[in-house]
């Protein structure tokens, strides 16, 4: 709105008198909570109290200023317009068009063209027309979910709250459990799993309190990881039988099993007991497991199944760890076998493009950009970051950049819980045994490691964000009990 519109309508405000005492206008609440007739009052009026109201000026600025930010305003006319440009292409596709304009010169010649085509379609019966038709909206309707979920990961950058300053964390829920538990969850999400050997649990958070959902029946074997989809209500469950169980959530928000793959090996007597980690890419097409057999394989959702696309044989001990590049186009892996390696994707499949050899088993590996990553070891007090120098070469070329000294030693022999990186807080968040380390580079070029007045606030082996940041969400062990707590930033 203008500023002669502004002047306008506070003139016009101004001007009407108050009813009961005769004198201009000169407050307004604009509150639903305040009746009509209360909410234009006068100075003898604003006398009795003026909790809620403000002066005509000020209040007919704040009315008119913007409910959303730029960006986030920017982001839906991007979104209206392909919109808009979808809806055109339906159009387009739903209403062909003949091939020559009736009103052409050439009269005898149309004529003639029009015949035979209408005979051609007479005789073919339109079938391959119609089978591309069917193929071109298929493909629009394609391309309208991939923008759509490309959307809603540009609103979740906009909206995630950065967190500036740590200071503590206040516990609000906390739950008591006989065994060991394991949890996990996305940042996004308003929900999250409790998994042990015996069962897997959901919950919600409401609020500020946690809320079973649903309890699924636990597989007959030991669960050994988990993920949760980025995009889409789903989860990848990996068993010690080796088998990777799909879950997907019904529209009235229960999860199902939907699909099972036998991903990796299972032979007590050889040690190879299964699953060992899972990762998921950015739209949810592709999962990238590990397992005790010393196998990395990649699996795509290809006509209603998920379908193995390659198999990566270079380690030679269990894959304890993997993780995707921030750009996904480097898969990193570790393992027992004292070497951590690099895959460069290529044509859908990932090609190894350096391996290292290390002083002890390296148990876990985490991106932090696109090509810087970190490693920790095993009987190690350190975390090492890492920096790849030519990324656009086939075979890469690394330089330890600099390392972080941690409070204990990580002795994870076989790993429980992987790093997380949060890209919009830019936090890293890191176990070594029973302690939480929040990690961040936000104040210099250097990660370190963010100091809590209390440290007994990280006292969980387990430690995910949800809810935009807002909530975390914990595990711990006290006096042969563990526990599961809620807590919010203070």
């Amino acid at each position: 709105m203008q500023n002669s519109q502004y002047e306008i309508i506070i003139e016009y405000i101004k001007s009407l008198l108050c009813p009961d005492h005769n004198l201009p206008i000169k407050y307004i609440n604009y509150s639903t909570d305040v009746k009509i007739g209360n909410r234009l009052i006068c100075s003898q009026c604003g006398k009795n109290g003026l909790d809620g109201y403000f002066e005509i000026e000020a209040a007919i600025h704040i009315i008119n200023q913007p409910k959303i930010s730029q960006p986030i305003t920017n982001a839906c006319l991007q979104l209206s317009n392909y919109i808009d440009g979808i809806k055109t292409k339906v159009d387009s596709l739903t209403n062909q068009q003949i091939y020559f304009l009736k009103n052409t010169q050439n009269r005898q010649g149309i004529t003639k063209f029009q015949e035979e085509t209408q005979n051609y379609s007479l005789s073919n019966h339109n079938e391959k027309k119609t089978e591309k038709i069917i193929k071109q909206g298929k493909d629009a309707i394609e391309n309208s979910i991939r923008y759509l979920e490309r959307f809603q990961m540009q609103m979740l950058s906009l909206l995630t709250h950065q967190l500036n300053q740590f200071k503590n964390f206040t516990e609000i829920h906390k739950q008591e459990y006989q065994q060991n538990i394991f949890v996990e969850t996305s940042i996004q999400d308003y929900e999250f799993f409790i998994y042990s050997s015996k069962f897997l649990e959901v919950f919600t958070t409401q609020d500020n309190q946690i809320n079973s959902i649903q309890t699924i029946e636990s597989p007959k074997t030991k669960i050994t990881c988990i993920i949760k989809a980025q995009q889409k209500q789903m989860f990848f469950l990996g068993r010690q039988d080796g088998i990777v169980e799909v879950y997907e959530q019904l529209t009235n928000g229960k999860y199902i099993s939907s699909h099972q793959i036998q991903a990796h090996s299972y032979n007590p007597s050889q040690n190879y007991n299964g699953v060992t980690c899972i990762i998921t890419n950015q739209d949810n097409s592709e999962i990238i497991t590990g397992g005790q057999d010393t196998l990395i394989k990649q699996w795509k959702f290809r006509k209603n199944k998920w379908n193995l696309i390659s198999q990566l044989s270079e380690h030679t001990g269990v894959i304890n760890s993997l993780c995707y590049s921030l750009d996904f186009n480097i898969l990193g892996s570790t393992s027992q076998d004292y070497s951590f390696s690099l895959f460069k994707s290529s044509q859908d499949v990932y090609q190894k493009s350096i391996q290292e050899i290390k002083q002890s088993r390296v148990n876990t590996i985490c991106f932090v950009t696109s090509t810087k990553f970190f490693i920790s070891l095993n009987q190690d007090r350190n975390i090492y970051f890492y920096q790849i120098i030519n990324p656009l070469q086939q075979q890469y070329q690394i330089e330890q950049l600099y390392n972080i000294s941690l409070n204990e030693i990580n002795t994870d022999i076989h790993i429980n819980v992987q790093p997380r990186f949060y890209q919009q807080q830019n936090l890293l968040i890191f176990q070594s045994n029973s302690q939480t380390y929040l990690i961040s580079d936000k104040d210099s070029n250097k990660f370190k490691i963010i100091l809590i007045e209390k440290q007994n606030s990280l006292k969980g082996n387990i430690f995910r964000l949800l809810r935009f940041g807002q909530l975390a969400v914990q595990v711990y062990q006290k006096n042969l009990k563990y526990f599961l707590s809620l807590t919010q930033f203070e």
